[in-house]
């Protein structure tokens, strides 16, 4: 954004903000978004306000109007028409960062996109949330509905920040050990052809991370099946 001249503000926000847009003739638009936020959502937030500037820019809205609910026609069809507003911006902010060109050049490289492993990695890589990630796939043709209704009740933030650590939301946070070290572990663990207390000295992590992990990829189902 910055590159085409729109400067990006980053500041700590409370929890009501996710981000803003401001648009002025003579000084142009810019953006705000909340710090205090995981990156991901920082990240959709750039975009959806990036939406607004494009499209809404010239309308202009006032908090007190957008904040009022007196249940008048006219305060009706204004909520009516920010619904639209909003559901564009968010429509935009998928096609954004998830454009489908590179959505299937990504998706080549993994013979199964139904699986923990391929999600992890393809979410870190566009820098969103597990929800956008899953329904842009799903609308694309990579996953069925039922894979992302069974994908939405898994919780892969926790396995994930099992495998990156707590501050895996940082997008060049890199795994504790690599990958495929990471699968030929877990997978001689679940096999008991090595202790759980082996893999947890290659890994760097307790024998009972090792365990939950374990675990978490079985109910998961690394190989998309649970």
């Amino acid at each position: 954004m910055e590159d085409e001249g729109i400067p990006v503000i980053r500041l700590p926000l409370n929890g009501e903000v996710s981000g803003a847009m401001a648009y002025d003739e003579d000084l142009g638009g810019f953006l705000l978004v909340n710090s205090n936020e995981p990156s991901f959502r920082q990240n959709w937030g750039v975009a959806h306000e990036y939406a607004h500037l494009l499209k809404d820019r010239g309308k202009g809205a006032e908090l007190e109007k957008l904040s009022r609910d007196d249940g008048s026609e006219g305060d009706g069809r204004e909520r009516r028409q920010q619904s639209l507003a909003e559901r564009f911006a968010d429509r935009f902010a998928t096609h954004f960062l998830l454009p489908e060109s590179t959505v299937r050049r990504l998706a080549e490289r993994y013979a199964d996109l139904n699986n923990a492993w391929a999600l992890m990695s393809l979410r870190r890589l566009f820098g969103v949330s597990y929800p956008a990630l899953l329904y842009r796939f799903c609308e694309l043709g990579y996953l069925r509905e039922r894979d992302v209704a069974k994908w939405q009740q898994e919780n892969l933030w926790r396995l994930e920040r099992r495998l990156f650590g707590e501050r895996g939301d940082h997008l060049d946070q890199p795994m504790r050990v690599s990958k495929v070290l990471w699968e030929l572990v877990l997978e001689a663990a679940r096999r008991s052809e090595i202790s759980r207390s082996y893999a947890a000295e290659v890994l760097g992590i307790s024998p009972t991370e090792v365990q939950d992990i374990l675990y978490e990829l079985g109910a998961i189902g690394v190989g998309g099946q649970s």
